[in-house]
């Protein structure tokens, strides 16, 4: 599990921009979103690496 803030994620739009994103990189990946802390938990095969570089493709920044 690959747990990351997302400090721009602001609405549930954001979250669907970067599950398509994550989605291009593993079509397995599986992810929980919580606005209110900003956190993203996402399960995947892939790297942390990998997530982050699809996270920010999308245009955010995860920490």
């Amino acid at each position: 599990m690959i747990q990351l803030t997302v400090s721009d994620m602001a609405c549930s739009a954001c979250v669907e921009r970067i599950e398509a994103a994550i989605a291009a990189v593993d079509t397995q990946a599986t992810l929980t979103a919580n606005l209110d802390t900003k956190e993203l938990q996402v399960s995947s095969q892939h790297s942390e690496a990998d997530i982050r570089q699809a996270i920010i493709s999308a245009g955010y920044t995860p920490t």
